[in-house]
């Protein structure tokens, strides 16, 4: 769908499963147009990941 890619609460979901899968704990997750964010926590640190619609990492930062 590339840029303009409709962002969905299901969508929001399958990139939440994609960063789970990767051993990352959700702890809020929201969509911000155009991407989604998450923050999340990894091997006892708290990250900030934003993801496009297709669920491509975009960033993922320390918090």
């Amino acid at each position: 769908m590339g840029a303009g890619a409709t962002l969905t609460q299901e969508g929001l979901s399958a990139c939440a499963d994609v960063l789970r899968g990767q051993g990352f704990f959700i702890k809020k997750k929201e969509i911000d147009v155009p991407l989604y964010e998450f923050d999340a926590i990894k091997n006892n640190q708290e990250w900030k990941v934003k993801m496009s619609g297709n669920c491509e990492i975009i960033l993922q930062k320390l918090d």
